[in-house]
């Protein structure tokens, strides 16, 4: 079915970027406050490197049966429910006292995780035309490269301004918005919503424009970015 104008499919594509930028701040993230951690908790470096060993272990423990799982059911209640473990490990992360507790919620926020590339790209993927896969995978594929670059800037602000705890109490309460915004937004399938795939039924100007649209967004976006962290360390100097 043909539906010109606004497609669906840029909420798709728009919900999954959110939702890998979060996913890989958190990732990354603990890297970024880990001495801090190592300070308020007395880890060694042993013990850092096993909680992100446990998170890592559950993560590719379950990745294969998440695939699987998003087939059986849909990615829509695949990254819904995982996301809920990944939003609730990581509050929790913020709250630990001791190593083992540590390596319990960074390993809950793992299998969260699990859901947030696989089950992601799969709907991407049904949602966009085989004409027009290789652009959406590659607009979504800069949401773990800004949730990468936005980490290294943004905690050690938080970390300055506030404590490390406080980085995984916002990273968590990011995670578990998105968890709403999946439910209300997220499709598993264009023929959930009587459509067929953007870009299937071939190319006319108005997707051109709505492709330059979004592009510029998305780069004003990243320049924005840019620009802040360029900013930062002026504003230091004074």
């Amino acid at each position: 079915m043909r539906r010109k104008g606004f497609h669906w499919a840029w909420v798709i594509l728009a919900v999954c970027f959110v939702d890998l930028f979060i996913n890989y701040s958190i990732r990354l993230g603990y890297g970024v406050v880990l001495p801090e951690m190592i300070r308020s908790i007395g880890l060694n470096r042993t013990q850092s490197g096993t909680i992100y060993n446990f998170y890592l272990a559950v993560y590719v423990c379950l990745t294969p049966f998440v695939g699987n799982l998003t087939d059986r059911f849909g990615a829509r209640r695949v990254i819904t429910l995982f996301g809920i473990a990944l939003g609730i490990g990581t509050l929790l992360v913020g709250t630990v006292e001791r190593f083992w507790t540590a390596c319990i919620f960074f390993a809950l926020a793992g299998a969260g995780s699990s859901a947030m590339w696989t089950p992601v790209i799969t709907v991407v993927q049904r949602w966009f035309g085989q004409r027009r896969r290789g652009m959406a995978l590659g607009i979504l594929s800069t949401g773990f490269g800004l949730g990468f670059a936005t980490t290294g800037w943004l905690f050690p602000v938080l970390v300055s301004s506030f404590s490390w705890r406080f980085c995984w109490y916002v990273l968590g309460a990011w995670a578990l918005v998105m968890v709403l915004v999946n439910g209300i937004f997220l499709r598993s399938r264009p023929e959930d919503l009587q459509m067929s795939p953007w870009g299937e039924e071939g190319w006319d100007i108005t997707q051109s424009f709505q492709v330059a649209f979004y592009l510029a967004v998305l780069f004003a976006l990243v320049a924005a970015f840019l620009m802040q962290r360029v900013k930062r360390p002026d504003e230091g100097n004074r």
